[in-house]
């Protein structure tokens, strides 16, 4: 369970810190939609309050590995989804009728983060985002994490010295 926590918790804000941050600033413009607000930061929100605060989750230093894993093999796959054209039907058919203008407005390829990461037409940029999420940023966050959860563990300490106490005074 802490492993897929330190992945959840660490995957959540290094995709909404990816998708708000890169993804508005070199793409630009995209509005900012319900679906699309709930898709990163509310569900980022809830992953910290259940980890931290509900479910009082631990982490551990040496837990770093799981989210740097989690994604390499994000970017893996991105890789693979653009050398197998796996797509996710953003790319224009000629039709001028289509429905998917609106799509194609910021771009005209069919990747997953169009004009971000696409492993064709822009593989230095792709090369050195996935490198610096993977290696600078997902630890950097990670330990930030790992900070807020000694919170997590000095509360507990007291609760359980305070229980100690009262059946002390019980007895």
């Amino acid at each position: 369970m802490w492993a897929l926590f330190s992945m959840a918790c660490v995957g959540e804000i290094t995709a909404v810190a990816f998708y708000w941050a890169l993804q508005y600033v070199f793409v630009g413009g995209m509005p900012i939609t319900w679906i699309t607000w709930m898709q990163h930061c509310l569900i980022c929100v809830f992953v910290f309050i259940d980890g931290f605060i509900i479910g009082r989750i631990p982490l551990r230093a040496k837990q770093v590995i799981f989210p740097m894993n989690l994604l390499f093999w994000f970017w893996f796959w991105t890789a693979i989804h653009y050398i197998f054209g796996i797509g996710v039907g953003n790319k224009t058919d000629g039709n001028e009728g289509s429905d998917d203008k609106d799509v194609t407005a910021i771009s005209d390829d069919d990747s997953l983060y169009p004009g971000l990461i696409n492993w064709g037409s822009l593989q230095g940029r792709s090369t050195a985002i996935s490198f610096v999420m993977t290696a600078v940023l997902s630890p950097l966050v990670f330990y930030m994490c790992w900070m807020v959860s000694f919170y997590g563990r000095q509360r507990y300490k007291s609760d359980v010295k305070q229980r100690k106490n009262k059946k002390g005074d019980d007895g």
